[in-house]
């Protein structure tokens, strides 16, 4: 408490501090004098490890999870805090299904970040002592990564790896937040689904490689298709156009890089005999422009995507709202997308007909995540 009001009283508007806490031993007090800091004077990590009680007794730790995730909502109403929530994976007694459901009860406080990291067995550690009893297999050097357990098999690990990487690249980045936010109206599991994309990474080869952000809306839009059109996740087969890995500059490239080869197939991977056909393909649709939403409310882009409406179509709104230069950037949508203060939706956004006029301003930026401020013009 004394740390804190001295952080507060010496702020000089640039030096940050990072503090890892136990947040349901926050009082009152403290909630309310952090409420008042600087947008991103300090920034908290909240160790959560598991929501599983049988596991979180068997280590020995004192949690009060009701009481975690009530101050964990209180900080967030100050929109004044960066909060990273930790998980850990391979803990006694928690097995796949078990992680992923302690998994979707923290990725519903919606954090900043979740950082999902992985069991380390450090010699004289308890884990350590217990380790044979655990059934834990471990790495013989730095830094004694977990491998296997009783409960997790080396199979289920390297599924939640995928899932780690997934988590970094579209939830963590801060880069595709509307779209991640839509994403959870379309599945019903946060785990579910960076599982079921990472498994799609893998089995087209993605990983290893290096995505520009574009890159990644196009995988994201290529996974989606097959959702859509109805492929168990074990029949995803490779769909991704090798001679288009990577950076996207080929002009031939399919946006929606699906086996043409396929006389059924359509533009949007929708099965046009099925009675969900209009839904699926306005969901299609609809990611596709939160897509672009993402790309500018982080830069002005010097790329588009192909997807993307041309630009020369509505040089009159930009001549009109965009007298600054690069400093703004007005696009053309047909949903009203959530602000970045709606952390959960009920329901996915509805479609106009008309379109809308988002006008991102990169000259007033969100303190904490850096996004541009967005206004819908006339």
């Amino acid at each position: 408490m004394e740390l804190w009001r001295f952080i507060k009283a010496n702020d000089n508007g640039v030096t940050n501090f990072h503090f890892e806490i136990s947040a349901d031993l926050l009082n009152q007090e403290e909630l309310e004098l952090i409420s008042d800091m600087r947008p991103g004077l300090i920034q908290l990590e909240i160790g959560v490890q598991s929501t599983n009680e049988v596991t979180i007794k068997e280590i020995h730790r004192t949690m009060k999870l009701e009481r975690l995730k009530e101050v964990v909502r209180l900080i967030q109403s100050g929109n004044n805090i960066h909060e990273h929530l930790d998980l850990i994976a391979g803990l006694p007694y928690e097995d796949y299904d078990s992680f992923g459901r302690s998994f979707d009860e923290i990725y519903e406080l919606k954090p900043n970040q979740l950082q999902l990291g992985f069991l380390k067995v450090l010699k004289g550690s308890y884990m350590f002592e217990h380790a044979a009893e655990y059934g834990i297999v471990y790495h013989d050097k730095p830094p004694y990564e977990v491998m296997s357990t009783k409960w997790l098999s080396f199979d289920d690990v390297i599924k939640i790896k995928r899932v780690e990487d997934m988590l970094e690249v579209y939830y963590n980045s801060g880069q595709f937040e509307i779209t991640m936010k839509l994403m959870e109206c379309i599945f019903d599991s946060a785990f579910e689904f960076f599982q079921k994309l990472g498994d799609f990474y893998e089995a087209n080869g993605y990983f290893g490689m290096s995505h520009s952000r574009i890159r990644r809306c196009e995988i994201l839009l290529e996974f989606l298709a097959l959702y859509l059109h109805g492929c168990d996740n074990d029949d995803m087969t490779s769909v991704g156009l090798s001679e288009n890995h990577g950076d996207r500059d080929d002009t031939d490239f399919d946006e929606n890089a699906i086996d043409r080869d396929n006389t059924d197939f359509d533009e949007n991977a929708i099965d046009r005999d099925s009675t969900d056909f209009d839904e699926n393909e306005q969901i299609y649709n609809m990611i596709q422009e939160s897509l672009i939403f993402d790309l500018y409310y982080r830069e002005n882009c010097k790329s588009r995507p192909r997807w993307a409406t041309d630009i020369g179509k509505f040089k009159h709104m930009t001549h009109a709202y965009c007298k600054n230069g690069k400093l703004s950037h007005v696009e053309p949508f047909h949903y009203i997308f959530p602000d970045k203060h709606t952390r959960k939706l009920d329901e996915l956004p509805k479609y106009h007909k008309e379109p809308v006029w988002a006008l991102f301003h990169y000259d007033m930026r969100d303190p904490l995540d850096h996004q541009a401020l967005v206004e819908y013009v006339e």
